[in-house]
């Protein structure tokens, strides 16, 4: 399992630099910022910001200045490269390095940089460049790759073209676009019969944290099954999920949810539900709160939520167990709508979406089973169900320890505490699913790291920044990344490449 594999912490790391006005001048460095993440949990372990003086002042140009905004009087009492090149060297040496086109400029100008003050350069471990793996796997939906179209695709506001906010920012693309390929069903309508997926799929009880997942109706994930639970794991070809052979054939476009992302796909619904607790057999449960966002299946942006507490008809069921689970006391629901005055509200909601939510295949769909048939209502039905336990249990596996609980997660992933009120577990669930989604990607994508003989190339091309819509330069880029064989990614080369093209590129990023 790539989880398991002996992992280094991952450095998303931008440069911002002059700009020549000619091909043969050279570029100067003007800021460095990076993050540093564990490679498990994606938590942040450190970060840096400098700007730069350059030893020729003369090169900040007004190009450079109209690019990044950093003029020779923001930077004249900055240190030196010199002066930061072993902070810049423990930053980076040995670990994973991310970012966006790094393999074709960042990777250069720091070569060109250490080369300058005559130092070895640090060496990665792994090169993670996002618009390759970005380009490979989510394919052209934004439009063209650069950062700021994917930025602005996924509303994450403006590319600022400083180091460290850039680096925020390409994070932040990396686990949108993790989050929508994780959730993309690997075919249309999976797991549903005469074209729907089926409410009651299981006997409807709440997990307690150590049931077993034997009998769980893992058909209701829109993905592939391990039905070995308790030791799930994914081959290597499962992880990357591409060959390198398949990128060759197909370079830009070959991972298959490229072609799903033009199916119309209907729009996601993370919801959750907080009930009463029976305290002895045979007592029935009561809804206390519905909450629920409505999601763009593309971007993952919100079109709108809704939470409401519900009044139970029988007040008594509001027992102390039920109210040491969430906190809804009998006061708190007493003016509050019943089910049958919000159940218009709710299948609106959720009929012919897909569901998603953790565990709702066990509970939350056999509560609402329950509760419109208590009112002689036909209950909304899904377009697909994404029970987060089962998908999360397949995919992830037990790195958090206890999958059945929400809060184990939400505390691996340093998330904060888990509310047990509906719509704050909602919106945890999905934050949940995107940061187990970008671990995973990015552990693929490091598998998929395309290298050079025996190590990661730092240089792959000639060392400028790809910049407008030219698409031909990122197809020519994963053409050239694709020759090599996915063996080499695991290597412990040590030495810069030199350029393996002279044709001009600019960035992207």
């Amino acid at each position: 399992m790539v989880g398991d594999v002996n992992q280094h912490e991952i450095v998303f790391f931008d440069l911002e630099t002059t700009i020549p006005y000619r091909e043969k001048d050279a570029y100067a460095i003007l800021e460095f910022g990076s993050i540093t993440l564990c490679p498990k949990k994606l938590t942040e372990l450190g970060s840096y910001e400098t700007l730069v003086r350059p030893t020729d002042m003369s090169l900040i140009t007004r190009r450079s200045m109209d690019e990044n905004g950093i003029t020779p009087d923001d930077v004249l009492s900055m240190p030196t490269f010199e002066e930061i090149a072993d902070k810049v060297y423990d930053i980076l040496h040995g670990r994973v390095w991310a970012g966006h086109d790094i393999s074709r400029f960042d990777c250069v100008r720091l070569r060109e940089a250490f080369a300058e003050i005559k130092r070895p350069p640090p060496q990665p471990k792994r090169i993670i460049d996002t618009l390759v793996s970005l380009t490979q796997k989510f394919g052209r939906r934004a439009g063209n790759m650069k950062l700021k179209s994917l930025a602005a695709y996924f509303g994450l506001g403006r590319q600022s073209h400083r180091s460290l906010g850039d680096v925020r920012m390409n994070f932040e693309v990396v686990k949108f676009c993790a989050a929508v390929l994780f959730l993309e069903p690997s075919q249309p309508d999976t797991s549903t019969e005469n074209n729907g997926a089926s409410l009651n799929a299981v006997n409807g009880y709440r997990s307690n944290g150590n049931a077993s997942l034997e009998g769980s109706a893992l058909n209701t994930s829109p993905f592939p099954s391990n039905r070995n639970i308790e030791n799930v794991s994914l081959s290597v070809d499962e992880k990357v999920g591409l060959s390198v052979d398949k990128m060759k054939r197909d370079p830009v476009q070959s991972n298959e949810a490229n072609m799903i992302s033009g199916i119309n796909q209907p729009e996601i619904v993370f919801f959750d539900l907080e009930t009463t607790i029976p305290v002895q057999k045979g007592q029935p449960y009561a809804i206390l709160e519905f909450g629920s966002i409505l999601l763009c299946p593309k971007k993952l942006t919100e079109l709108e939520s809704y939470e409401t507490l519900v009044k139970p008809l029988n007040m008594s069921l509001i027992s102390i167990t039920s109210i040491s689970k969430n906190s809804i006391t009998q006061y708190n629901v007493l003016s509050m709508p019943t089910f049958a005055e919000i159940a218009d509200r709710v299948y609106n909601i959720l009929h012919g979406r897909v569901w998603a939510g953790h565990d709702i295949s066990r509970f939350d769909c056999e509560r609402l089973k329950e509760a419109y048939a208590q009112i002689n209502r036909p209950p909304p039905e899904p377009k697909r169900i994404i029970d987060t336990l089962v998908l999360l249990t397949e995919k992830f596996g037990r790195r958090a320890g206890n999958m059945k609980v929400m809060a184990s997660l939400a505390v691996y992933f340093g998330l904060g505490r888990q509310s047990h009120r509906s719509l704050g577990d909602a919106r945890m669930n999905l934050e949940v699913v995107k940061c187990c989604a970008t671990v995973l990607f990015l552990e693929s994508s490091q598998q998929d790291s395309f290298t050079g003989s025996n190590g990661a190339s730092v240089n792959a091309g000639n060392g400028e920044r790809l910049e407008g819509d030219h698409v031909q330069t990122n197809e020519a880029m994963v053409k050239e990344a694709s020759t090599t064989t996915l063996s080499d990614t695991f290597s412990d080369h040590t030495g810069f490449a030199e350029p393996v093209s002279k044709k001009a590129r600019i960035k992207g990023a």
